[in-house]
């Protein structure tokens, strides 16, 4: 399982749309995101993501989210926020392709390894009697 992160550029922090805060909770629910899917099947993986309103009122950042859509960041849905500026490799689409890829590799390597010569080769069994040779 390829283990996902939520990509922070080293321009950021003087992007003037962000103050402090609202950069904090920006990264917060991506990482909150990047989250809920882990260990979870492609299947589970939504189409965006979607940072539901309780879990940024437990967060006290009711302000700062809408701080983020007034800034065009995020967008308010019904009870949520979604990201409206999101890097590629933060995206739903991108994490999808990235286990893909990790899966295709994986069974790549799989293959290969039912094909090697070795894997198959059975070891005689009276070629070890249990007891060493001192």
């Amino acid at each position: 399982m390829v283990v996902m992160f939520w990509l922070v550029g080293d321009e950021e922090h003087n992007d003037p749309r962000f103050g402090t805060a609202s950069l904090g909770l920006y990264v917060r629910a991506g990482s909150w995101c990047i989250a809920q899917v882990h260990n979870q099947p492609e299947a589970k993986i939504p189409p965006e993501w979607e940072v539901p309103e309780w879990v940024v009122r437990g967060w006290g950042s009711i302000r700062e989210a809408n701080k983020l859509v007034e800034q065009g960041i995020w967008e308010a849905g019904h009870h949520c926020w979604y990201f409206v500026w999101i890097r590629r490799n933060n995206t739903a689409d991108h994490m999808r392709y990235q286990r893909k890829r990790e899966r295709e590799k994986w069974e790549r390597k799989q293959a290969k390894r039912r094909n090697s010569p070795g894997e198959s080769a059975e070891t005689p069994q009276e070629s070890y009697t249990g007891e060493s040779g001192a």
